[in-house]
């Protein structure tokens, strides 16, 4: 009778064994799954927009000849850490394949990663269900995609959050294992030299151990830090430098409407003003069933680490950076940086969803929901919302003759002009007005691009010289490009108008 006992158990525990690997085996096809749709979804309409200020400067950072200028580079024109442009230069091999399409699809793999781990954290604290529910929200999120589609680290920094939220969360719930401690290390360490955000992490896995009465995984959990911070303490010279060159006059406190123009931007993407009926519609009905998945969270009987853990990084992470904008703004119109609460936006949304009665209903709301951000997609493909760089370069490669001098007021002296090339000509920097003919002397005509309207140095070269041709590329997020030609030979008032 024993022997059968153990026999009857052995097979249970086999069986039990498998079913486990059958269900890691079936999770992680449907992990890769999802990050191949993501993928291909980001990569859509990927080479659309032109390159940007921003993204020059990383073209500019991973490009230099030696690894010792890159790290100048970086420290001078950065306010970054180093992570994202390390594996941008080893993606481009050294800078030398610095292509629209191949410095993004670094970002756009980031991006679809994101959204992997978002399905693959929402089925470990809930359902398979709310995980497809994320995933599927994230995926199509417009904001997501605008920055899965640009050449900077910011789908990065959305990534190494919640991956170091997963392994802080696996840890929490298995302290007693060696590889999910060093996960939780390795991943705070990269987090940190991905985005200096990802350090308020630090206060809301504090608040977490506080608030679960875990002592023992507190200890473990400071020894995790040391390391982390002690090498982090190598790069605080580099921060320093950073730092002095990093100003903030032109970023303005958070206004009283800071958290609902956050939401349009997160349901809607950065230029949800172009479809303004649906995007508020967006706003409400993703902003609402936020709201039901939070307090869901909050009002079950038994609260469990699984239910509260998103919410609370959520709020810790939000708050923290709302809090120093007051004293030193840090936050831009509620873009860019808070992409790294994002994933932890939709798995409370997809909470919410999920907590709704019957399969209809979810399927429904979640229908609305893709459908309206199909269409914010859909408005980016179709129109370009940045600067037209591209389309001034090539009517300057186009239509330039020898002699041609190239002059733009942009932020990178037509750098980005010359990263698409341009002809015939040569890019000429005017340091001051007051020396414009010793620069222009060698020149018979002067190709002219400005962003700016009324631009000073336009009013001054046409007062001066006879204008050729003029060209104005619009973009429909309301940008210009202008793009004026000038004959240097006849230094005559221009009469044209």
């Amino acid at each position: 009778m024993p022997n059968t006992i153990f026999c009857a158990c052995s097979h249970a525990v086999q069986k039990l064994n498998n079913n486990a690997a059958v269900f890691c085996t079936n999770r992680f096809c449907a992990v890769l799954f999802v990050i191949i749709v993501a993928f291909f979804i980001y990569c859509i309409g990927i080479e659309r927009e032109s390159i940007w200020h921003d993204e020059w400067c990383t073209i500019n950072v991973i490009e230099q000849p030696t690894f010792s200028a890159f790290m100048q580079e970086l420290i001078r024109t950065e306010n970054n850490p180093p992570l994202y442009y390390l594996l941008l230069r080893a993606w481009t091999l050294n800078g030398k394949y610095t292509s629209p399409v191949h410095i993004r699809l670094l970002s756009a793999l980031f991006a679809a990663i994101t959204v992997g781990l978002t399905f693959y954290f929402a089925g470990l604290i809930s359902t398979n269900a709310a995980g497809w529910i994320a995933a599927s929200i994230a995926a199509t999120s417009p904001y997501m995609c605008w920055y899965a589609q640009e050449a900077r680290n910011l789908s990065l920094s959305a990534c190494m959050t919640l991956l170091c939220i997963i392994t802080f969360y696996r840890f929490a719930v298995k302290p007693d294992s060696k590889i999910r401690l060093f996960e939780v290390a390795l991943c705070m360490l990269l987090g940190i030299f991905s985005h200096y955000f990802i350090v308020f992490l630090i206060p809301a896995q504090l608040f977490l151990c506080w608030c679960f009465q875990e002592k023992t995984f507190f200890r473990k959990w400071v020894i995790i830090l040391i390391p982390a911070c002690l090498l982090f303490l190598l790069w605080i010279p580099c921060l320093k430098g950073q730092l002095d060159d990093f100003h903030t006059e032109w970023l303005g406190k958070p206004s009283l409407f800071f958290l609902w123009g956050m939401l349009r931007f997160f349901t809607g993407g950065l230029y949800y003003s172009s479809y303004p009926m649906l995007s508020l519609v967006a706003a409400l009905l993703t902003g609402g069933f936020f709201l039901y998945g939070s307090i869901k969270a909050l009002a079950e009987k038994s609260h469990t680490k699984e239910t509260l853990y998103p919410l609370i990084f959520f709020i810790i992470l939000l708050i923290i950076p709302l809090f120093i904008s007051y004293f030193k703004p840090i936050l831009f119109q509620g873009r860019r940086y808070l992409i790294y609460i994002l994933p932890l936006f939709f798995i409370i949304t997809a909470h919410g969803i999920y907590c709704m009665r019957t399969k209809c209903f979810r399927f429904i709301i979640l229908s609305i929901v893709i459908g309206i951000q199909f269409y914010g997609d859909y408005q980016m493909v179709r129109f370009k919302q940045k600067r037209q760089w591209d389309s001034a370069a090539q009517a300057i490669s186009k239509y330039s003759i020898p002699g041609d001098a190239v002059f733009s007021a942009d932020y990178t002296n037509g750098s980005i002009l010359s990263y698409y090339g341009i002809g015939c000509a040569e890019l000429c920097v005017i340091p001051d007005m007051s020396v414009y003919e010793t620069s222009l002397e060698r020149y018979n005509r002067l190709w002219f691009v400005t962003f700016i309207q009324q631009c000073p140095y336009q009013t001054f070269f046409n007062r001066k010289y006879k204008k050729l041709r003029e060209k104005t590329f619009y973009s429909h997020g309301g940008f210009v490009v202008r793009l004026i030609l000038y004959d240097l030979r006849d230094s005559s008032h221009n009469l044209a108008h």
